[in-house]
């Protein structure tokens, strides 16, 4: 039988629908990865640093060139709907 909790847990708290131990351990649980997690990265960046830098300069230059594309595109289609709503309103006429 669970036991009802009437605590406040934070943000944790509509994520589980469980007693209060139950609550604790899937929040240690978490914890126990996300420790996992920084502790990898940390290797990571420890072994590989430099190369990891290098291909982030990589990706980020190709995804900035690729958002200025894509905004100008946008312009030029922009620019494009106007004149045709010009060229039916026949405003050059």
């Amino acid at each position: 039988m669970k036991e009802e909790c009437k605590g406040y847990h934070g943000e944790q708290e509509e994520k589980y629908e469980c007693s209060c131990s139950e609550k604790f351990q899937m929040i240690a649980k978490e914890a126990w990865k996300e420790l996992l997690k920084d502790k990898i990265k940390a290797e990571i960046e420890r072994t590989k640093g430099p190369h990891i830098e290098k291909l982030a300069e990589l990706v980020t230059k190709a995804s900035s060139e690729q958002w200025e594309h894509k905004m100008s595109a946008m312009m030029k289609h922009e620019e494009y709907k106007e004149n045709l709503k010009d060229f039916f309103l026949c405003k050059d006429k």
